[in-house]
């Protein structure tokens, strides 16, 4: 289309359908205007099937704001057991001066052991610009302890941790126990993860390094009272409480 001197593209598109085999929802709408570089954009695509659910997001506003988004989850089957399931996510968000990518990826060894590793990068040098992290999960090896972990944590600048530990799960409990290695330092944490009350969550943590302990709680409840209570703990109190009423 050409009004005066400008030409003028505008694109529309809306598709959505439902079927055993795929789920589709699909949502553009732009204007552009090719002489003088500017471009107007949204463009939406879901699509769900029964091995992957994809979401893509593209945001254009004049010249220089450009934004695009994605998240996939992709799920395969072990060859030699049907029942066992490997997860693979993926994300990332680009902008100008902006790029960010993460993705978490999940495997059932056997019935009672699962590897994973996660990542978030945000440069093309992973050595000074990703954090990395793999883990392994051995389940009931004991009355008391639900899962046997062991994970290697590796960042920028910073020598390897490689983290020993458990997980205990109760109806309303989970608690993580981890004696952790980073070259000659050693230190343990210690999370909880639990409800006091109905609707209500209380998370505790602390982290002792040598003499050095730091200790945080996290009370949220979500009733007729919406309420957050954060304390941190470390020589001194840091407190910070909000709350929201409903009349």
């Amino acid at each position: 289309m050409r009004i005066g001197h400008h030409s003028y593209a505008v694109e529309q598109l809306y598709s959505s359908q439902a079927t055993r085999a795929l789920q589709e929802l699909l949502f553009k709408l732009a204007l552009s205007v090719p002489e003088k570089n500017l471009e107007y954009k949204i463009d939406l695509q879901h699509r769900l099937t029964p091995k992957e659910t994809s979401n893509r997001l593209a945001l254009a506003a004049h010249r220089t704001i450009r934004l695009n988004a994605y998240w996939t989850h992709t799920r395969e089957t072990s060859p030699q057991e049907p029942t066992y399931l490997s997860h693979k996510i993926r994300t990332g968000i680009h902008y100008p001066g902006v790029d960010l990518s993460g993705g978490l990826d999940l495997t059932q060894n056997s019935q009672v052991s699962f590897t994973g590793e996660t990542f978030l990068s945000w440069g093309q040098d992973a050595t000074t610009s990703e954090i990395r992290a793999q883990v392994e999960l051995t389940k009931g090896v004991s009355a008391n302890i639900d899962y046997l972990a062991k994970a290697k944590l590796a960042m920028p600048y910073v020598e390897v941790i490689e983290m020993d530990g458990t997980i205990m799960l109760d109806q309303d409990r989970v608690l993580i126990s981890l004696d952790c290695q980073q070259a000659a330092k050693q230190y343990t944490a210690e999370v909880s993860l639990f409800s006091p009350a109905p609707n209500q969550r209380k998370l505790e943590a602390k982290l002792s390094i040598n003499s050095l302990i730091y200790e945080a709680l996290v009370h949220v409840r979500n009733d007729n009272v919406k309420s957050l209570h954060a304390d941190v703990l470390h020589n001194k109190h840091y407190i910070l409480n909000a709350v929201v009423r409903r009349c």
